[in-house]
């Protein structure tokens, strides 16, 4: 009988050390497919970003960044020619650097919307200049942290 329970432990043993170890294969096996995916994609990206740099195929940020710059650069051209005509110059437009939460930011006064958001008041400030040189005629209020007004810039 001790014999025989010394097996059956044995056995008892043996199965659920088999239980795990299949347990952890098939766990083993399910991953692989998608590490595959993952590295096929990852080569698949590389190899197409490559090709569109050796190609000079500007990126995404590339294309957004000289988007957003020819815009601002045709509301200047528009600003200038209405003045050069002789006609009404479009009013100023006004421009804050504002706190929010712990960071900075620019935001056009008319529109509420933000245009910069920054780290620090130092960083807003720099590009809120930026901003009304680019915008003229303009203007720059940089507010304190309690919203009173420290500065004011007039860009014409």
């Amino acid at each position: 009988n001790r014999v025989f329970r010394g097996l059956v432990d044995r056995g008892t043993r043996l199965q659920e050390e088999g239980g795990k170890r299949f347990g952890e294969a098939v766990k083993d096996l399910s991953e692989r497919p998608k590490e595959m995916a993952e590295a096929v994609e990852h080569t698949v990206e590389r190899a197409v970003g490559t090709a569109l740099n050796r190609l000079n195929v500007p990126t995404r940020h590339e294309v957004e960044r000289l988007t957003q710059r020819v815009e601002r650069l045709t509301e200047q051209v528009e600003r200038l020619a209405s003045r050069l005509a002789g006609g009404e110059g479009p009013t100023a437009t006004v421009l804050e650097v504002v706190p929010i939460g712990d960071s900075w930011c620019v935001r056009d006064l008319a529109t509420g919307e933000i245009l910069v958001e920054a780290g620090t008041k130092a960083q807003a400030v720099r590009s809120g200049r930026e901003r009304a040189h680019e915008l003229i005629p303009s203007e720059l209020r940089i507010l304190k942290q309690d919203g009173s007004v420290q500065d004011t810039s007039h860009y014409a």
